[in-house]
């Protein structure tokens, strides 16, 4: 299945149409790369989308639209696929 992330699905995510670009926050993007991790979009499809937001929130700061990029402060991370390491349960270590 091929993923795909459009902009209005984007726009409603963000409820932009109720929410000014200067008030925009990095708990709401937050909440909106949360919703799309929900809709089993992959990693790099939205760490995609933070990168075009970032991009473009750095932008409006740059030309005073803004005075901060709320994309700067946020607190999802993404790792790389399959890169991330899997916890190892502790009553399976034989070390102890």
């Amino acid at each position: 299945m091929a993923e795909t992330l459009d902009l209005e699905t984007t726009y409603e995510m963000l409820d932009a149409d109720g929410v000014p670009l200067n008030q925009l926050s990095h708990v709401m993007l937050d909440k909106m790369f949360q919703q799309l991790f929900d809709k089993e979009l992959s990693n790099s499809t939205v760490r995609y989308a933070q990168r075009i937001l970032s991009v473009s929130m750095e932008h409006a700061r740059k030309y005073h639209y803004i005075e901060t990029n709320p994309a700067r402060d946020i607190i999802t991370k993404f790792g790389k696929q399959g890169k991330t390491p899997t916890r190892t349960p502790l009553s399976k270590c034989s070390s102890l």
